[in-house]
């Protein structure tokens, strides 16, 4: 288990026992990755928020049932994955309801839809890693020297990892 692992179990841990500290550490440590995580699987990124929230409060109504003695972090990002598909089959509006009231003809619908299917394929070609960068850098508004520093590399790695993955999206398009 990596040292965030054990960080994050020793969290779930210290919730279990009831110290309301620790679940604000473990959401301020854990939000973004599990953001990404529940990102990659839902289908409307609009709701992303709600979804975020959920997922939480399971983590804290089920850490009393959770087997920490394992990776707890593995068990809060299938928390998230879960969540997401079901969030999915419990949706009954469309990801992409308001488009169509939005736009009334249907040739500019199809290619906006079309368009939008093509980023996510794009996007499904990542890694994990690449997608929490490219999240970091232009969602977060993170500097290179930030990313670096919390990845443990060099600006200049940051800085070329980031055009390699946009020209591998841009291919894929």
């Amino acid at each position: 288990m990596s040292k965030h692992g054990e960080y994050v179990n020793k969290l779930l841990k210290k919730i279990k026992k009831g110290d309301h500290k620790a679940f604000k550490e473990l959401y301020n440590c854990t939000y973004n990755h599990l953001r990404v995580v529940a990102c990659r699987y839902l289908r409307n990124l609009g709701v992303i928020e709600d979804v975020m929230q959920e997922l939480y409060m399971r983590v804290y109504k089920y850490v009393q049932n959770a087997d920490l003695e394992k990776d707890g972090y593995n068990w809060m990002c299938k928390i998230a994955e879960n969540y997401a598909y079901e969030f999915n089959k419990l949706s009954v509006e469309s990801a992409d309801s308001d488009l169509i009231d939005e736009y009334r003809d249907p040739k500019e619908l199809f290619s906006l839809l079309e368009d939008k299917l093509n980023i996510n394929k794009a996007i499904l070609t990542l890694s994990e890693e690449e997608i929490s960068i490219l999240y970091k850098r232009f969602w977060e508004d993170s500097t290179y020297e930030t990313i670096a520093e919390e990845l443990n590399s060099k600006k200049s790695t940051i800085h070329k990892k980031i055009k390699l993955i946009l020209e591998k999206l841009r291919k894929e398009l």
